[in-house]
């Protein structure tokens, strides 16, 4: 039971703050310039994002250890995304992720781990599953590249 409230809550925090690193990021682009105020808005995301991976990690070495009614397949995917998720942090955190590609990926793979949390994947071949998240990849960065073009403005020179 602990184990589930602490995956609800990692899994809340993370695709809840993923959204807002992702909007926060467009938005401090606009002007092409991150000034103080918007540094410290994305430390507070990060921050938060921080949390609900501890939490999902926890959550998920609990289930591991003490057993859970989520199929194990479905808990090994969970992880593997939860690791993609933390080594392209780690990864654009020292600037290694182009940002071309970091954001789609974050996001991308925690919308990924929601719905692999909330359906019953598990029942899908491995190969549909690696479909469903390179699809959801797909789909985010032809989003995020709409949204760029849309809301970031070149400064006037």
């Amino acid at each position: 039971m602990v184990s589930d409230l602490l995956a609800q809550v990692g899994l809340t925090l993370g695709v809840g703050s993923s959204t807002f690193a992702l909007t926060f990021y467009f938005l401090a682009l606009n002007d092409g310039v991150i000034d103080a105020s918007e540094r410290r808005f994305m430390h507070a995301v990060y921050m938060v994002l921080r949390i609900g991976i501890l939490c999902f990690v926890l959550s998920l070495l609990g289930s591991f250890v003490a057993g859970s009614e989520v199929p194990e397949g479905t808990r090994i995917l969970q992880a593997v995304l939860l690791c993609i998720i933390v080594a392209n942090a780690v990864l654009m955190s020292h600037h290694l992720m182009p940002m071309r590609f970091g954001p789609t990926l974050a996001g991308g793979s925690w919308y990924s781990l929601f719905f692999v949390s909330i359906l019953p994947i598990y029942t899908l071949e491995v190969p549909v599953i690696l479909g469903f998240y390179a699809g959801v990849l797909v789909a985010l960065h032809f989003i995020l590249l709409v949204l760029k073009k849309r809301f970031v403005h070149k400064p006037q020179s």
